[in-house]
């Protein structure tokens, strides 16, 4: 029998909370569109590319990896001993790398320790994509390699993740800030295959709609929270109140929520309460046009 979260004790209380995701409602056609990318690799379709763009905080990076975790290493035993395949490859990429870096990044990502370094990586990637099955090669943070430097850099970047697609048939996912998508409009091969582009934006919240679908996320995320009762976050003042203070950006809101949540297992409260979120607040760095915490101080005080 499944014993209900509120009921765990506190350390596992706190570990839900530490690793609280919902997906928004437009991060499934980007998962989508992954498994399309890796079904066409598998039936021999002509390969196509895909790019994500969102500002730092929006939840791009969180979805890409969930994705890679969920498909993760095969190990399958043959003639010749134990084959590792490896359907999704993710690579994060250091700033300030190169080509060269880039491909020694993913490379250690694949191998671990005993990847080799520097220009032997980039050679022997396509190798080890080839021999690891790989149906989809995810790079994050591609700006770090397309920003250190100027045309000829980005000319060099988008010919390489070109060889890649081209010689290998393997699809590439990149994504990062959204000034990345300069690099793939100023080549134009890459740009004719890489058919599939989408923007992550933050939670706006101008309009009906759009303070409607922060609310349904709220709700959606009250309902994972281990507690007894409702903390009602999607409710209209304390939703406009979170949304001051994160300005719709899913790290905010999840630093912000995740610190109320340990205060409040931690007092062995029902719920999240406004208190816990005016608290949160003063020890979260709250989105930058947020001049104040938007939270009432708690009347006793505490």
């Amino acid at each position: 029998m499944t014993i209900p979260s509120h009921k765990l004790s506190a350390s596992e209380r706190r570990r839900i909370i530490n690793g609280l995701f919902v997906e928004r409602v437009d991060f499934q056609e980007i998962l989508d569109r992954m498994d399309v990318l890796r079904q066409d690799h598998r039936e021999g379709a002509e390969t196509s590319c895909m790019l994500v763009l969102g500002e730092p905080g929006v939840g791009k990076s969180s979805l890409l990896q969930r994705y890679a975790r969920a498909n993760p290493i095969v190990e399958e035993r043959n003639e010749t001993g134990i084959m590792r395949r490896q359907p999704v490859v993710y690579a994060e990429l250091d700033s300030n790398t190169t080509v060269i870096g880039a491909a020694a990044t993913i490379m250690r990502q694949m191998m671990g320790e005993r990847a080799p370094p520097g220009s032997v990586a980039k050679d022997l990637l396509p190798d080890q994509l080839r021999l690891r099955q790989t149906e989809l090669l995810i790079i994050d943070e591609f700006q770090h390699v397309a920003e250190t430097g100027a045309t000829k850099t980005r000319s060099r970047t988008a010919d390489w993740v070109k060889s890649i697609t081209k010689k290998l048939r393997i699809p590439v996912a990149m994504a990062g800030i959204p000034t990345i998508g300069t690099i793939i409009a100023d080549n134009a091969q890459l740009s004719s295959i890489t058919s599939f582009r989408r923007q992550i934006h933050s939670y706006e919240y101008d309009s009906s709609d759009d303070r409607a679908a922060f609310q349904e996320f709220l709700q959606e995320l009250d309902g994972k929270l281990p507690f007894r009762l409702v903390s009602e976050l999607n409710a209209p003042e304390r939703a406009t109140r979170l949304h001051l203070a994160t300005g719709g950006i899913l790290r905010h809101l999840g630093q912000v929520i995740a610190a109320a949540g340990r205060m409040a297992i931690d007092e062995g409260a029902a719920r999240i309460g406004d208190r816990h979120l005016y608290h949160a607040c003063e020890e979260i760095n709250l989105h930058p046009s947020c001049i104040a915490n938007p939270f009432p101080v708690p009347p006793d005080g505490s």
